[in-house]
């Protein structure tokens, strides 16, 4: 790996993590998924592909309880799709799916001009109605694989030209990912401390096997 490259999969997180949240021009405090009243939103397309599955546990550790499970046929018309300009001016694409009452599970990416310029991207846990914080990010490692920067997991995933850029058209869990979300109306109740420092509340487990497709906003 050249040095050039070991700097982009260093910088590239902070560089998304600063343009999520605002600095530097209007964004989001509340959350790494876009808010609704801030989106140009759109239905996602018809899929095309076939049903893949997706199997997760969401978790609440200040209650020590598991909130809901699923394992449930899965296709891109089950997906939330939108895009937004960030503060630094790039558009950032981002589909989500709910689950359980009133959580949704996100990806986030920057359309590229290159399969190369394809460094990372970001998934995250919100919950509706509720402040929180989530940005889980994943290091590309080869052409086709990504890991995830802090807690392990690791995922597969493919790229397509849409509209004359380069993007994500699906997700695939190699090993369990766990997608963690920070209570902001009450810090006392983030019991969980991982080995970063990173204090949480919610979590959700999306087990290996679990297949996302991902439409593009329109």
């Amino acid at each position: 790996m050249t040095c050039q490259r070991l700097m982009g999969l260093m910088i590239t997180p902070l560089l998304a993590f600063l343009s999520l949240i605002g600095c530097g021009g209007g964004g989001d405090t509340q959350s790494v998924a876009p808010a609704p009243d801030r989106a140009e939103r759109s239905a996602a397309p018809a899929p095309e592909s076939t049903e893949t599955q997706i199997a997760w546990e969401l978790r609440d550790h200040f209650t020590d309880t598991v909130l809901a499970t699923g394992s449930e046929s899965f296709s891109a018309d089950d997906l939330n799709a939108e895009k937004r300009t960030t503060g630094d001016g790039r558009t950032l694409h981002s589909m989500w799916h709910r689950i359980g009452d009133d959580f949704r599970i996100g990806v986030s990416v920057y359309p590229e001009d290159s399969p190369e310029a394809n460094t990372g991207f970001g998934m995250w846990l919100r919950r509706d109605l509720h402040p929180t914080f989530s940005w889980d990010w994943f290091n590309v490692v080869s052409d086709s694989r990504a890991m995830k920067l802090q807690g392990g997991g690791e995922v597969a995933f493919e790229m397509s030209q849409v509209g004359g850029q380069w993007q994500l058209t699906s997700i695939r869990v190699i090993s369990d990912v766990v997608l963690r979300s920070t209570d902001q109306v009450d810090e006392s109740r983030n019991v969980v401390v991982d080995q970063h420092g990173i204090s949480y509340r919610w979590s959700c487990t999306l087990r290996a096997g679990t297949e996302i497709p991902l439409p593009p906003p329109q």
